[in-house]
């Protein structure tokens, strides 16, 4: 299996090993060699071959191959050999991460294309119902009012719900970030700019809730202490920018969708840092800490 060309990386889970806090800077060097290879080859090396040494010199940057044989007996332990093929826990769990994300993704986009095409085609049942089978439909401009009109609930429920966070802002990197939201038109309505956008998101065979999901974990991301994102966009430009610069780009609000969004993506590092720290709990060097104070509490006593 070929990867995607970047996995995650902790820092908390290297510096909370204790056997690796006290590595030397060359076998730190090559355990992240190491890493990175089986990234990049399907997540195992065979030891097998006997140019396996000389793979490793090379790999390790050594001159000799006793050399770089030495220094893998040295990191040896922290990965998995069996039956002369290596492999690496986390790297492997990633993978699988990945795998299952993929397939998620897959299975995601043909939701959405049927979702999309029970939309035409009840699309076509509502035209089949308001026209007569012989009427003469010379413009599409009469259509689109019958469903503007029919999702006039629709777009208001949209329109509040964005502007649910009408006021909020936060600093961040010492930027002002506050939420863009809109004015309702003299006659209570819906601008027609939004009226289009959020009517080519039902087009694409997204539903109120889908919109309204998405709305909410962008707010989480850009008004949330703990994400370093800081792109202030309008309801418009938040559901019509793409991912590239052409008209059948991937809109960019898909990656909010529900089941799409993966909150770790938008985490600063210390945020990261802080979560995984309160899931494992105190490090080595904290509880050291701790218990050196706490005889020195005693020897006063």
């Amino acid at each position: 299996m070929v990867n995607t060309p970047a996995y995650q990386f902790y820092p908390a889970d290297l510096i909370s090993d204790p056997e690796v806090m006290f590595w030397d800077m060359e076998m730190l060097g090559a355990y992240w060699q190491m890493i990175n290879y089986l990234w990049l080859n399907g997540g195992s090396f065979d030891s097998t071959s006997c140019d396996f040494f000389e793979n490793l010199r090379k790999l390790f940057r050594k001159k000799t191959k006793k050399s770089a044989q030495s220094l893998w007996k040295k990191i040896e332990k922290k990965f998995v050999v069996k039956n002369g093929i290596i492999t690496h826990k986390r790297i492997s769990k990633e993978m699988e991460k990945q795998r299952n994300w993929s397939e998620k993704s897959r299975l995601g986009g043909l939701k959405s294309a049927q979702t999309r095409k029970n939309k035409a085609d009840e699309s076509q049942r509502v035209v089949e119902e308001w026209f007569e089978p012989n009427a003469n439909i010379s413009s599409s401009s009469s259509i689109t009012n019958i469903y503007t009109n029919n999702n006039k609930d629709k777009y208001k429920k949209i329109f509040n719900q964005w502007n649910a966070y009408k006021g909020k802002s936060l600093e961040k990197d010492k930027k002002k970030i506050t939420w863009h939201s809109h004015q309702l038109r003299e006659d209570d309505s819906v601008s027609p700019d939004i009226v289009r956008a959020i009517e080519q998101a039902f087009k694409d065979g997204y539903l109120v809730e889908d919109i309204c999901g998405a709305i909410n974990n962008y707010a989480k991301v850009l008004l949330g202490e703990d994400y370093f994102w800081s792109y202030v966009w309008g309801l418009v430009e938040f559901l019509m920018r793409g991912e590239e610069k052409h008209k059948q780009a991937a809109r960019k609000w898909w990656r909010f969708l529900p089941h799409n969004f993966i909150e770790e993506h938008y985490l600063t590092e210390s945020a990261k840092m802080r979560r995984t720290n309160k899931t494992q709990g105190p490090m080595p060097y904290q509880l050291a800490k701790e218990q050196l104070r706490k005889q020195q509490v005693q020897r006063k006593d």
